[in-house]
């Protein structure tokens, strides 16, 4: 199972970090502080218990958010699992 989440970041202009499709905008994943030039605070966020569901629920052929996931534009059931993150 493969989504674009795992391969892109989507921030919005506040610093929240959500799932990329419109209707997965719902899913917060994190915030970045855009006041603060650490890049550790993005590995931060790509390590953090959201994205930690989002790989394993992945990795095991489920949706981490079924509600959400299940009316996602980005999600490919048929495509195998890959974390570019």
């Amino acid at each position: 199972m493969f989504c674009e989440i795992l391969q892109t970041l989507y921030v919005k202009s506040n610093g929240l970090v959500v799932c990329n499709d419109d209707f997965g905008e719902r899913v917060r994943l994190g915030r970045i502080d855009p006041t603060t030039p650490n890049w550790s605070i993005v590995r931060d966020l790509f390590e953090n218990k959201r994205y930690g569901d989002i790989r394993n629920a992945f990795r095991n052929d489920t949706l981490p958010w079924p509600e959400v996931c299940s009316r996602c534009a980005l999600l490919r059931p048929d495509e195998p699992y890959i974390d570019r993150l």
